[in-house]
């Protein structure tokens, strides 16, 4: 029997009808948080909680900026409370700690909030960001709406990186459902966070949470939407914009990919190996292209450093945490 097609941004039924239930039980529903996640970058989480200041004054709702700081040492505090914003101290190393702080902190608050706005402490957010995002929940307030990250490339790009590829995310069309997500630019229903419950699993020590995250919601049911117009721009700093960075970070990405297949999973080692296969695949056909442009040596060397993670990734000699 053929499925019946929704319309483009038409949530599930029994989604709608939580939704509306919940926006009749408390007129404080639209008041929004915004969390930001941060281990010692005092000067740029400054700067990123001014914009958002700014924004702040975009909107009707009621806007609550949030500080996760993961240095044990604290050096988030005169920040945040320069910026008048909530300070959670948050020990426990690794970034998925930090962000079920957040959680935490929201869902059981005494303010009924309607959405969490994950936001990175290395972005800035462009003119009409939180606008957009308000606009997004508007259209569907039961799904996960995220907004493009743009890298700022105000520095001489190497020829290798031309056009700032390796620090660039994939765009969509506005509304469009999107299969992968990560936790800077995002914004969450609570609605939704009562009632999966879901959590970032700490397993992952220093990428993968934010995938594995949106991963579990996806395969519950939940979908993750565009807006095209909540638009974060995205330091690159110096550390980040050398070829080892960009190949290590592509050994890393796949190892992470690798680590979720098995946790989410019916059949991991079947869904690896077929990653793994086009893989080889794409890399031998980049053998009769001959060695090209300094861009496509750049791009082969990343396809083999994630070639080994997710090599890796099937024979279990790397879980994950040495990395």
């Amino acid at each position: 029997m053929t499925a019946q097609r929704r319309a483009p941004w038409e949530p599930p039924h029994n989604q709608r009808q939580n939704a509306r239930a919940a926006s009749t039980l408390d007129d404080k529903l639209d008041a929004i948080a915004i969390a930001i996640c941060t281990y010692r970058r005092p000067e740029q989480l400054a700067r990123t909680l001014k914009c958002m200041a700014s924004q702040m004054q975009t909107v009707a709702n009621r806007v609550e900026l949030i500080v996760v700081d993961n240095d044990p040492h604290k050096s988030a505090y005169a920040v945040a409370r320069e910026a008048a914003a909530i300070y959670l101290p948050e020990e426990a190393t690794g970034i998925a700690h930090a962000r079920n702080r957040a959680l935490t902190y929201v869902t059981e608050s005494t303010t009924r909030f309607a959405s969490l706005i994950f936001f990175d402490d290395d972005q800035t957010p462009r003119s009409g960001w939180l606008r957009a995002f308000v606009r997004a929940m508007d259209i569907d307030p039961t799904c996960v709406w995220t907004g493009p990250v743009r890298p700022t490339l105000d520095f001489d790009v190497p020829e290798w990186a031309a056009e700032g590829w390796p620090w660039s995310r994939p765009e969509y069309s506005d509304t469009q459902v999107v299969n992968t997500v990560g936790n800077g630019n995002v914004l969450i229903p609570l609605s939704l966070l009562r009632e999966s419950q879901v959590a970032y699993a700490t397993e992952f020590t220093s990428m993968g949470e934010d995938t594995d995250f949106f991963w579990n919601l996806r395969s519950s049911g939940y979908q993750v939407r565009y807006a095209a117009s909540a638009i974060a721009d995205e330091d690159v700093p110096p550390t980040r914009r050398t070829l080892e960075w960009a190949s290590e970070r592509a050994y890393n990405s796949a190892l992470a990919w690798t680590m979720i297949v098995h946790r989410r999973e019916r059949r991991p080692r079947v869904r690896i190996a077929m990653a793994i296969c086009k893989k080889i695949a794409a890399l031998a056909g980049a053998i009769f292209v001959g060695r090209g442009t300094s861009v496509r040596r750049a791009r082969r060397l990343c396809d083999r450093k994630a070639l080994r993670g997710l090599l890796e990734g099937f024979t279990g000699t790397n879980d994950g945490r040495r990395r």
